[in-house]
């Protein structure tokens, strides 16, 4: 489990994956648990806007699939929508099968699954997010 420090500035890193696989989300959830106080886990828009709205601390982190099945929109869709109506959520990436190389709007980074987790980790916990 990561740090659970308490101080006036220490804000507790909370991740949400979305993911519409049950496999991929439970083996996400385990890898980022030894780097995140709290991994919460979604299959889609709904859950993501319930797990947000509900998350205390706040969600910082968000894993998104690319593709989250056929009646959901796609992931950097949702990571765009996620952000606008969260702030607390300082990084954003979208993971894919694809071989996608565009940049989307409030994704700060694309992984290509299957990717390696300690670069996500790394990733995810470096804070070289776009602050816009």
């Amino acid at each position: 489990m990561g740090s659970t420090c308490e101080g006036e500035d220490y804000v507790a890193r909370v991740a949400l994956v979305v993911d519409d696989t049950p496999g991929v989300a439970r083996a996400l959830r385990r890898c980022l648990e030894f780097s995140f106080e709290k991994v919460h886990v979604a299959s889609g828009k709904a859950e993501a806007q319930a797990a947000l709205a509900s998350a205390s601390p706040p969600v910082t982190h968000l894993i998104c699939d690319y593709d989250l099945g056929e009646k959901e929109q796609t992931g950097p869709g949702l990571i765009l929508a996620l952000r606008a109506a969260y702030p607390t959520i300082q990084v954003a990436v979208l993971l894919t099968g694809l071989p996608i190389t565009d940049e989307f709007p409030g994704v700060d980074r694309v992984f290509r699954k299957p990717c390696d987790m300690g670069e996500l980790a790394r990733f995810l916990l470096s804070g070289e997010a776009d602050p816009g």
